[in-house]
């Protein structure tokens, strides 16, 4: 293969040519990832993120990618690749640059500024999944962002699902999300606070997952993770935390009185097995 450097396709700070020729050897395209991406990733995050750009652009298997096969990639994909590392090595999300994620066993639609769906939700999902598949009342989610948790609760259990959300990309991305999984969720521009006491639909399940983490967890996130998702604003003490889902407990309790609050999960949980209502 033959390689050709020139300042000229390089206008950017990430290291990768923005008309740099793209060979089919697998080797050749790891190790230019490699060399745009070294300073943030570890070789086998490196490894992991090229097999996603292949697939989601080329089309290429797993098995493709770990036998190293030759494949042939189009200039408009080797473009979409180029870019693709940019934005990697400019720290943003592989969910973002892909403009998707897995959540549940589906597919998720994704775009900044809306959250990206995290693991550790899924288990807030199956939770309630296990707990209420059977019921057929009505569940709300507070905060729906992305809408993976009312989306994938209106796909397993047989509950009405209504989802609130005050922010418009928000909305809109749950109701995409809503359309490609075919599923019925009455998505609103609703502001919790402010519809405290003119709320008219009896629910048997809240939910929410408030947009924050702890100051202790993100420590354990990565930095591009950190910058792009949870500025300092939404990294909160333990103490603080808590407080939050104190009061989120407290607003449902005075708004709903016969809820039982369960502080323990993080994302909060909130769930009872009678209808409550105004």
């Amino acid at each position: 293969y033959r390689f050709l450097y020139s300042e000229q396709f390089f206008n950017n700070s990430s290291g990768v040519p923005d008309a740099f020729i793209l060979p089919s050897s697998m080797k050749h395209i790891l190790s230019q990832a490699r060399g745009a991406l070294q300073k943030r990733y570890s070789d086998r995050e490196i490894r992991f993120l090229v097999k996603d750009l292949l697939h989601h652009f080329c089309g290429c298997s797993d098995l493709d990618f770990y036998t190293g096969k030759d494949i042939n990639i189009s200039l408009e994909q080797r473009q979409e690749v180029n870019k693709a590392l940019r934005m990697l090595s400019d720290g943003m999300p592989i969910q973002y640059v892909l403009g998707e994620c897995e959540f549940y066993a589906r597919r998720f639609l994704t775009q900044a500024p809306v959250l990206i769906p995290r693991p550790e939700t899924e288990e807030l999902v199956d939770w309630i999944v296990k707990e209420y598949s059977d019921n057929q009342g009505n569940l709300l989610d507070v905060g729906t962002g992305s809408g993976c948790i009312a989306v994938s609760l209106a796909a397993e259990t047989s509950m009405k699902v209504e989802a609130w959300d005050i922010l418009p990309e928000a909305l809109a991305l749950c109701r995409r999300n809503a359309d490609l999984h075919q599923v019925n969720v009455e998505v609103k521009g609703q502001d919790l606070f402010k519809a405290l006491g003119s709320v008219e639909r009896r629910y048997d399940v809240l939910v929410s997952n408030p947009p924050y983490i702890c100051q202790s967890q993100a420590s354990d996130m990565q930095e591009n993770v950190l910058s792009f998702q949870f500025p300092a604003q939404f990294q909160l003490p333990a103490v603080a935390a808590d407080h939050l889902v104190g009061l989120m407990v407290g607003i449902m309790q005075g708004h709903f009185p016969d809820i039982v609050g369960n502080a323990d999960f993080l994302p909060a949980a909130f769930a009872q097995g009678e209808a409550i209502g105004p």
